[in-house]
């Protein structure tokens, strides 16, 4: 694989500095900026000088004299730093509930609290994604002999031995040092699940997949006049009072693809800087957090890799989150796919489909084209009728099929998809939007106002061309698709494009029959009217949002204003921004016979179950307090 290193500085200031960390995250402007690297050599030289200068120690173990900077560049001098006893932390409580102690040469001793027990391991160094002779990125900690009685008064019985391997970091606060490690295999560990479990009875349904380790050593002061600037930093911990605990990363990036979807992205993985102290920044007053999980900040260890702009006193100015990936990888930006096709075969990323399998009856692919994730795969099938698959890139496989000709779309934008069937045009979710008066249409095109479709035909003498416009009401299917893109894959960039149309008060995001692809990835149904044929999808916008449905009818009161009147309460269940849930319902032409509740931050209101719009093509809407 092609290896290079990102222009932090080149990403992080392409755009304004609220949004900044968007190009941080996606730009694919990889080449490491030279100003950085120089100072990185300028850094290393003034530490070397300064360690002659003392005559300090090499060694980095348990009896080293305390310093900002640690050789880490490979598994020997990361052994060395580890050297000592280090506990293992309940990330939610703050307290010690284990131990691990290690020798120079990685063996180590395992102990728990309340369990008259102890075995004995190895922890190894290697590589994930870094190459041989860089600093190693990947660790590796096995057990021998575990006994029995680590689950507490659970039924898991202990394996003669067991693995635990993942990726890791090391940093440096004035009075502790800070191991992390993080899971990246796949089915459970012991290790993890139960021997690094702090709960009194441990499960594999209560364990998690990242730990930190930490140690006191004696305080020392951190320099702190390289604050500043544009970078990637490790949140460790925070306060109560908003003061995040920063780590400063070196990231490496490199071209690869997800093994699942075949989506080429440009991978990014992170190790320390040879300074692996942790410093103290604070986040300046009105700084746009719109891309930033603002829950993460408030854990007392976030455990977070961000991008930063921040000044030389430690205010931040701009902060977003990176894009997690599989396997420890994070995501920094897309990879154009290759694509192409010969006869029945679809060709992607190295990867062949045979359309022959997806029933659509065409004989031959004609024509392949990108618009944003999606490509447009065309199928002939007669001179009257192509087959137009819709393969998602972000799904690695056709998502639908529609019938027609002439399929068009604007603004790279597949949700303003129009086409032909004869006479007549549909939109993306194929519901009808006109008709023209010829027999066959044989161009459909947008003009120039973005809202009006021209169509053109023959008249009977099959000479004379005909045109005819239609308007395209607004229908906010784009809100759906960017919803549907979110869910995908869900990034806090899309999430912002999805909801930048809703008010500061909206609360929840409904869609009522949406289309089918939409619906095929939504599995948290509840039914409500048994045979009902309506679909009816409630998106939270917020934490903690209770819904219930209730039954009831709309009444008027003597001011002649209609007021919802509960005759019923439904069971409550609360949700999570993004979660998504779908009632099985009847929405009723008439009146309305449901509504449902929603409570929020002490407030409360009313969804009335009815069409969202008895005039125009409209499946969903955002819902304010």
């Amino acid at each position: 694989m092609k290896r290079t290193k990102f222009n932090i500085f080149l990403m992080l200031f392409m755009l304004s500095i609220s949004i900044l960390f968007t190009a941080c995250n996606k730009s694919e402007d990889v080449s490491y900026d030279e100003e950085v690297e120089e100072e990185k050599v300028k850094k290393k030289k003034k530490d070397k000088d300064k360690d002659k200068e003392d005559d300090k120690d090499d060694d980095k173990g348990k009896d080293a004299e305390i310093t900002a900077t640690v050789a880490l560049g490979n598994d020997e001098e990361i052994m060395a730093f580890l050297e000592g006893k280090w506990e293992l932390v309940d990330t939610d409580t703050d307290k010690s509930f284990a131990s691990l102690s290690f020798d120079e040469n990685g063996n180590c001793t395992f102990e728990k609290d309340g369990v008259d027990a102890t075995c004995e391991g190895n922890i190894s160094f290697g590589y994930l994604y870094a190459h041989k002779g860089e600093r190693p990125d990947y660790f590796e900690l096995s057990i021998e002999d575990i006994p029995d009685g680590f689950s507490g008064s659970g039924n898991y019985i202990a394996p003669e031995s067991d693995t635990l391997g993942g990726s890791f970091y090391i940093g440096r606060g004035a009075t502790e040092d800070y191991l992390y490690l993080f899971y990246t295999g796949n089915g459970d560990s012991y290790i993890g699940s139960i021997m690094f479990n702090s709960a009194d009875d441990p499960d594999y349904m209560n364990s998690k997949t990242t730990w930190v380790l930490r140690r006191e050593h004696e305080e020392f002061e951190i320099d702190d006049s390289d604050m500043g600037g544009a970078f990637f930093g490790f949140i460790w911990q925070s306060d109560d009072d908003g003061t995040l605990y920063v780590q400063k990363m070196m990231p490496h990036n490199f071209d690869t693809y997800d093994e699942y979807t075949l989506r080429k992205f440009v991978g990014c993985y992170f190790d320390e800087f040879d300074d692996i102290c942790i410093r103290k920044y604070t986040v300046a007053a009105g700084t746009d957090l719109s891309l930033v999980r603002e829950d993460d900040l408030k854990k007392d260890y976030p455990l977070v890799m961000y991008g930063f702009a921040a000044d030389e006193n430690g205010v931040i100015t701009g902060l977003s989150e990176t894009d997690k990936s599989y396997g420890g990888l994070y995501d920094a930006g897309e990879r154009e796919p290759e694509f192409s096709y010969d006869g029945l075969n679809f060709r992607y990323n190295g990867s062949v489909y045979d359309i022959s399998y997806q029933d659509c009856g065409a004989n031959a692919i004609t024509d392949c084209t990108q618009v944003g994730n999606r490509i447009v795969v065309e199928g002939h099938i007669n001179p009257h009728n192509s087959a137009y698959l819709i393969f998602n890139t972000d799904l690695g496989d056709f998502e639908k099929v529609i019938y027609g000709t002439n399929f068009i779309w604007k603004d790279n934008d597949i949700s303003t998809a129009v086409y032909a069937q004869y006479n007549q045009i549909y939109n993306y979710k194929g519901n009808l939007i006109g008709i023209v008066s010829g027999e066959e249409i044989t161009e459909l095109s947008f003009e120039d106002n973005g809202t009006d479709i021209k169509a053109e035909y023959y008249g009977k003498d099959n000479e004379t061309l005909y045109s005819e416009e239609f308007e395209i009401e607004e229908n906010n299917d784009s809100l759906m698709y960017r919803y549907y893109d979110y869910r995908n894959r869900p990034t806090l960039l899309r999430w912002k494009e999805f909801v930048k149309e809703a008010d500061d008060n909206a609360v929840m995001f409904i869609m009522i029959n949406p289309p089918q692809e939409i619906q095929d990835r939504v599995w948290n149904e509840r039914v409500i009217d048994e045979n009902a044929l309506d679909m009816l999808y409630i998106v939270p916008l917020c934490d903690d949002l209770t819904v219930s449905v209730e039954s009831g009818e709309l009444t008027q009161n003597a001011a002649g204003d209609f007021e919802w009147t509960t005759k019923s309460e439904g069971e409550k269940a609360t949700y999570q921004k993004g979660d998504v849930v779908s009632y099985h319902i009847n929405v009723p032409e008439g009146m309305p016979e449901r509504s449902i509740k929603f409570e929020h931050d002490g407030k409360s209101g009313y969804y009335i179950v009815q069409p969202i719009s008895g005039k125009s093509d409209i499946n969903c809407i955002f819902v304010s307090e």
